[in-house]
């Protein structure tokens, strides 16, 4: 009998090569977004990265028609469908909590210099449930309506099934969607926001303590996959409500075939939903893996690997952030840029304190040493002022030294006169 030759895809190989390649790139935004307790963020490229790790798998342990001679998957598929259903909402639910983030960056109305410990707690709760819970218990909910154990495709590997009744729509489909909409509701707030406030963009993410071009790689990748996924939900939703056609029944759902794997050939087609797995993985990457954070970050590694030998560039430019920002990591480096400060004065009323429910600032000293001449300097290397001594120092004065001094308040700006004591979590 001629045995019958099943050719590989090359469908299989570019998706998962893609998705490998994916893979490879979400790690360092993950790490570093994780090290910088951002979960809504961190939980987006782990959602992103976990589906494009089933693009690299799963092209590999199925590339071919070859159905007969198919690993069915035990246990791998078991996850992979769950995880497929947690992200229809993980994924909605972390953009959503991006686009709220960004959205009280831009409100004017409940602006708070430093939030307090309950407050970033309430917040961290709040988007792991959107993030993890939700998702979690979206995978439980699964099973009420699993009439199989799960699809198997050629190529797209493992797929989740589910029973024609309306409890499919109502307890599991119709949720990705809502989520997408709470998102769409917070970018749309966000664009009416920027075009309001757009004189005073710079000074409100300073407030925040974020930078021009983070908040708008953020905002500008969060919008785009808004607009991909909104649209997708809705499109797959209708679809789905036209396939209902039956009663449910706990029965029928899981009766003596609910084990059962039904095994599809690809003829060398990939389910749509797959490519945008690997578009959404090239788009977070390029929002997250490509700023400055991210440039730093593989410059330490690069250097963790010995590679400066190969690049000396690279003890150069590490060199070159150390001497104008600090390690941040010592005392002794936060004391030397503190006393170093003594021979320049960009501020005669620094420093400046504030009260946490005020933006106005206080200044603490009188003005002590007169305006220094701009066209006369004395700049000393750093090696100078840590390793001489001046035999003439200057005498400092400390702070507080005038009992009699009283504070000197500086005139608020526009920005400054805003409340800052949070009210309401949103403003329209």
């Amino acid at each position: 009998m001629e045995s019958v030759s099943y050719p590989l895809y090359p469908e299989a190989v570019v998706l998962s090569v893609l998705g490998g390649i994916t893979v490879i790139l979400g790690i360092p935004p993950f790490i570093w977004h994780f090290l910088q307790h951002n979960v809504a963020a961190t939980s987006l490229v782990f959602w992103v990265t976990l589906l494009n790790l089933t693009n690299f798998i799963n092209p590999i342990l199925w590339p071919r028609d070859n159905v007969s001679d198919w690993w069915k998957g035990q246990i791998l598929c078991d996850i992979e469908v769950r995880l497929f259903v947690g992200s229809t909402v993980a994924l909605p639910g972390a953009l959503a909590c991006i686009m709220r983030k960004l959205a009280k960056v831009m409100d004017t109305k409940n602006i708070v210099m430093a939030p307090s410990r309950a407050q970033r707690i309430r917040e961290a709760v709040l988007e792991i449930l959107c993030c993890f819970g939700f998702p979690i218990l979206l995978m439980l909910i699964y099973y009420i309506v699993q009439p199989i154990r799960y699809f198997l495709w050629g190529i797209s590997g493992c797929n989740t099934a589910f029973d024609n009744s309306w409890p499919s729509v109502v307890l599991v489909m119709m949720w990705s969607p809502i989520v997408s909409l709470v998102g769409a509701y917070y970018s749309g707030l966000l664009i009416f926001r920027l075009y309001r406030y757009r004189t005073e963009f710079t000074h409100l993410l300073r407030r925040h303590k974020t930078t021009k071009s983070r908040f708008l790689r953020l905002f500008i990748m969060s919008f785009i996959m808004i607009l991909i996924i909104l649209p997708l939900q809705f499109y797959i939703l209708f679809k789905n409500v036209q396939l209902v056609s039956a009663p449910y029944s706990w029965s029928n759902v899981h009766g003596p075939n609910w084990n059962e794997v039904i095994t599809l050939p690809s003829f060398g087609v990939v389910i749509f939903d797959r490519w945008i797995r690997v578009a959404d993985g090239f788009l977070v990457f390029l929002a997250f893996g490509t700023g400055t954070d991210a440039g730093k970050l593989y410059r330490s590694w690069l250097i963790w690997m010995k590679m400066g030998k190969a690049f000396p560039s690279l003890y150069r430019s590490h060199g070159s952030e150390q001497s104008q920002k600090g390690s941040g990591w010592s005392l002794s480096n936060k004391a030397k840029r503190v006393f170093s400060q003594q021979d320049s004065h960009p501020s005669l009323l620094s420093p400046t304190t504030t009260r946490s429910a005020s933006s106005i600032p206080i200044s603490t000293t009188d003005q002590l040493l007169p305006p220094s001449n701009p066209l006369v300097t004395n700049a000393r290397s750093l090696f100078s002022r840590l390793f001489t001594t001046s035999k003439s120092r200057q005498a400092l004065l400390p702070l507080f030294s005038n009992k009699k001094s009283n504070p000197v308040v500086t005139e608020p700006n526009y920005c400054d006169s805003l409340s800052t004591s949070i009210t309401k979590p949103e403003s329209h």
